[in-house]
Order: C-alpha cells, then sequence, then structure tokens
C-alpha cells in the first residue's frame, strides 16, 4: 500500500467585506470553466457571465454567509456563498 501525502496550499475562512471586490473575477474564471460543456450541462453562455452582485456579497460576508479559500497569505481564490432558497440554506458558489 502506498501512502500519499498531500498538502494543501490555501486555507478556508470566513469571508471579510475587504474580500469582496476580488470574488466577481473568480466567479468569472470558475464559470469559464464550463464553456466547452455548455450543451452536457444544459447552462447557456449568457447565465456563465452573470455574477453575484457586490451588495449581495457583503451582505453575506457581514452576516457569516461567505467562506474564502484564500492562500496561505490571504489572497482569495475561490469562496462559497450560502443564500436561502425556498427557506433553506443553498450553497451557490
Amino acid at each position: 500500500m502506498v501512502l500519499v501525502k498531500t498538502t494543501f496550499d490555501y486555507s478556508i475562512r470566513p469571508g471579510r467585506p475587504t474580500d469582496v471586490p476580488q470574488l466577481p473575477a473568480i466567479e468569472r474564471e470558475a464559470s469559464s470553466l464550463f464553456l466547452d460543456r455548455l450543451a452536457d450541462t444544459g447552462l447557456a453562455k449568457e447565465t456563465l457571465a452573470e455574477v453575484t452582485s457586490l451588495a449581495v456579497l457583503e451582505e453575506a460576508a457581514r452576516s457569516g454567509r461567505l467562506w474564502i479559500a484564500a492562500t496561505l497569505d490571504g489572497v482569495p481564490v475561490g469562496f462559497a456563498l450560502v443564500l436561502e432558497v425556498g427557506g433553506y440554506a443553498h450553497v451557490m458558489s
């Protein structure tokens, strides 16, 4: 049996309002990964161009519904946003 040690050069932390300006670019980059899979996913190119508004992201950061994946020096590289949909928590990104 071979064991593989994996290290991660990022951490997950609560989002801060100062993170928000960087998040639309991260969201666009993530969406671009699906551009060659539109037919497979049923997504529309126009839908992939949409990003979450800064106001929604700022409110989520203030209310504890935004988590950031960041490099070890604190630079955001991804995020998870939780919204309420039909009375239930829903992870949007």
